[in-house]
C-alpha cells in the first residue's frame, strides 16, 4: 500500500518539481475548504496534491470538449427543429384514432 501511496504523491508533485507555477485562491469559505480537505484525505493526498490533480483533470476535460467542439459540422442552413419534426411527422403518416 505503501508504494501506492508513494506513487500518487510522485505523480501530484511531477508538475511542480518540472518547474510549476504557485496559484493562490482566496475567499475559500471554511465549509468549502473542509469538503477539499475531506476529499483530499480520502485519497491520501495533501490539499495542494489533491488540488493540482483536480486542476489537470478539470483542463483535460476543458481540453476535450474544445476538441470536440472543433469537430462538430456546421449547421445546415434552413435544418430547423421544426423541420425535423415535421418531416418526421409527414413520413409517419396521420396518428391512429384516439392518439393525440
Amino acid at each position: 500500500m505503501h508504494a501506492n501511496i508513494a506513487s500518487m504523491h510522485a505523480f501530484a508533485y511531477a508538475d511542480v518539481m518540472a518547474g510549476g507555477k504557485t496559484v493562490q485562491i482566496r475567499d475559500v469559505t471554511p465549509e468549502l475548504l473542509s469538503r477539499l480537505v475531506a476529499m483530499a484525505d480520502e485519497r491520501v493526498l495533501s490539499l495542494s496534491a489533491f488540488l493540482r490533480l483536480e486542476f489537470a483533470r478539470i483542463a483535460d476535460l476543458r481540453t476535450a470538449q474544445a476538441a470536440w467542439l472543433a469537430r462538430r459540422p456546421e449547421p445546415i442552413p434552413g435544418l430547423t427543429r421544426e423541420f425535423v419534426v415535421e418531416t418526421i411527422r409527414e413520413s409517419r403518416g396521420p396518428l391512429p384514432e384516439g392518439d393525440e
